[in-house]
């Protein structure tokens, strides 16, 4: 199937729109194929693309002051993905992101979409239907790294991204879950044996 009609059957599952609105939106996009630990966007940068993903998988992520990379979330396969408050405010990118794999992604620029909200409105409720649960989803991540422990961040993730754990490093998980990659080398080793 065509990318851009994945796209697109993915908003018809919010919204209904005419063959002319999809012809408009379609005009508007970008395919590109985007290889393995490419940077699609660098902290102190403006994210002025808003990201579908066809295929692959990508890394939000910061860098601390020694040089520790603590990944916020990963993004999949149906999934749309920015820096949000950077695409929407135009401020500086507090997050770095990366292509974990060879990866198919549609790129809409912060200038169509504003330009689409006005000729289709009805993308507005779309999108905000997005970022509401956007918000929801760092709100819950932020009260699992407070209020959680590892095994049990350990297990939430397992729950949110089913097919994510064999395709990428160890120590980016372990930066998801707030663990040192030797803590969550021991962690996996002890659930492995808990499950046998």
């Amino acid at each position: 199937m065509d990318g851009f009609q994945v796209l697109l059957e993915s908003l018809s599952n919010y919204i209904d729109l005419t063959d002319r609105e999809k012809a408009l939106i379609v005009s508007r996009l970008r395919y590109e194929k985007v290889k393995k630990k490419e940077i699609l966007l660098r902290t102190g940068a403006v994210a002025t693309q808003k990201m579908f993903m066809l295929n692959g998988i990508l890394r939000q992520y910061i860098v601390n002051d020694e040089g520790i990379e603590h990944t916020s979330i990963f993004a999949v396969k149906g999934w749309w993905f920015s820096d949000i408050d950077s695409f929407v405010n135009e401020a500086p990118a507090k997050f770095c992101i990366e292509t974990m794999v060879d990866s198919e992604i549609i790129f809409l620029s912060k200038q169509d979409l504003d330009d689409l909200y006005l000729r289709i409105p009805k993308l507005n409720v779309f999108f905000r239907e997005l970022y509401q649960r956007a918000v929801s989803a760092k709100d819950e991540r932020i009260l699992n790294m407070l209020c959680s422990k590892a095994e049990e961040r350990y297990e939430q993730f397992l729950r949110r991204y089913p097919n994510l754990e064999g395709k990428i490093p160890q120590y980016h998980i372990a930066s998801y879950l707030g663990v040192t990659p030797e803590f969550f080398s021991r962690m996996k080793s002890q659930r492995s044996k808990t499950v046998l």
